[in-house]
């Protein structure tokens, strides 16, 4: 340490000491470094000097205070400077070192595209769910604002019925009865019940909810509700079969001739509908707005308005259903021949008849008992809920068929039930 460094020790020593100093004294020499110092001395001796005290460094990770101390190395002669050469560490140095990314120019909106396209799908969607969410919870709302409305339910109607057993014939006869009291048209509920307890021979049982839906008629000033629709309205005490309350509804709404007209047939059942005789699902529409102009439904962004139908209305889209369902469709193939129970669902009822100068199906007449009995048990109207009923059989008549059609023609893998 004591001789000058130009004596026996040349530059390259002089530069390569501290750092094998310093990495003799981790346990893990740093590559970058010993890669930049070598970089920056124009030697091929000096590069596998370094390369040579980074392996040793390696291989020694501990050492003493004492083995820091390098002894001097001898002299060497004065060499001739050499054309510099890059390395091995040179070349591995700059292939190894990390480029920086270019920055990407294009906007925003153009470096995530796929990402925003996706984002837009998702969220359409979702605010899509949440709309017809909106739409079925207005209906709901209305239809349980209309259940608290009705003065009875479903369930009071049976029990009703079950409880008085009034016979049909004692129903038929209170607008004769009436009539000679005075009150062939319009009469108070307490008087149409207390003629209904002398048809029947008996008081009647819970008389406060049948008292109770005679005023939830249409009323007069004074008090009284119209005798045939009142009449029409007790019919569900009848304990005869569908069938045959349905005629004396008809006999007791009919006029004269035995025909309906379509104003006296929309007042009968917007009356059965006031005093709860029609399903409140059936009283509740969602009005469809249809599709914009490019084609999308307007349901999927906007909340449809519900409003609640009025017996007319009713009237027209049971008068309609029927009318589509007898008429095939104009672009339907020609088929085979029908089969006759086919046809008697299909077929539209004789006593349903169109005026002469083409009248909307609102405008239809209805002149027998078969007519009115289709319209009053359709799926618009389901009077007593008898729609549901009349779906249930022909499920079960269709669920019966099937399964007799699959024991005489099992398919063919089935080939242990030919």
């Amino acid at each position: 340490a004591s001789q000058p460094i130009g004596t026996h020790w040349d530059r390259h020593a002089m530069l390569v000491r501290p750092l094998r100093l310093r990495c003799t004294a981790r346990v893990q020499p740093p590559p970058r470094l010993t890669r930049l110092l070598c970089a920056r001395v124009n030697g091929n001796d000096l590069a596998k000097y370094a390369t040579q005290a980074a392996s040793a460094a390696s291989a020694t990770p501990t050492t003493s205070a004492a083995s820091v101390a390098m002894p001097a190395p001898p002299a060497m002669p004065a060499a001739p400077a050499a054309p510099a050469t890059p390395s091995s560490a040179d070349v591995v140095g700059e292939s190894s070192s990390p480029t920086p990314p270019t920055p990407d120019d294009r906007p925003w909106i153009v470096r995530h595209k796929v990402g925003l396209f996706f984002a837009s799908v998702i969220g359409a969607w979702i605010y899509s769910l949440v709309v017809q969410n909106r739409s079925r919870r207005a209906e709901d709302e209305l239809e349980d604002l209309l259940a608290d409305r009705m003065p009875v339910n479903s369930d009071e109607l049976l029990e009703l019925r079950a409880y008085n057993d009034v016979d049909t014939d004692a129903i038929k006869s209170l607008v004769p009865r009436l009539a000679r009291r005075g009150c062939a048209l319009r009469a108070t509920p307490a008087l149409l019940v207390s003629v209904l307890e002398e048809a029947a021979g008996r008081p009647l049982r819970e008389v406060y909810a049948v008292e109770r839906m005679l005023t939830a008629l249409p009323t007069a000033p004074d008090g009284t509700v119209e005798v045939r629709t009142a009449v029409g309205a007790l019919c569900f005490l009848s304990n005869g079969p569908v069938a045959e309350r349905l005629s004396a509804l008809f006999e007791i709404a009919a006029d004269t001739t035995g025909s309906l007209g379509p104003a006296e047939l929309g007042a009968l059942i917007e009356c059965l509908r006031l005093t709860g005789q029609v399903p409140v699902e059936k009283q509740v529409s969602v009005d469809d707005e249809g599709k914009n102009e490019l084609g999308i439904a307007r349901a999927w962004y906007r909340v449809q308005p519900v409003h609640e139908f009025s017996g007319a209305e009713l009237l027209s889209e049971a008068l309609a259903a029927i009318a589509s369902a007898a008429s095939p469709p104009a672009h339907a193939p020609e088929a085979g021949p029908v089969e006759p129970a086919a046809e008697a669902e299909t077929a539209k009822p004789e006593g349903l008849v169109v005026d002469p100068l083409g009248a909307p199906a609102s405008q239809e007449e209805v002149r027998d008992v078969e007519a009115f009995m289709a319209v009053m048990t359709s799926s618009q109207v389901c009077i007593w809920g008898e729609c549901f009923l009349i779906a249930e059989r022909r499920r079960a008549q269709k669920k019966r068929e099937e399964n007799e059609e699959y024991e005489r023609n099992p398919p063919s893998w089935q080939f242990w039930k030919w």
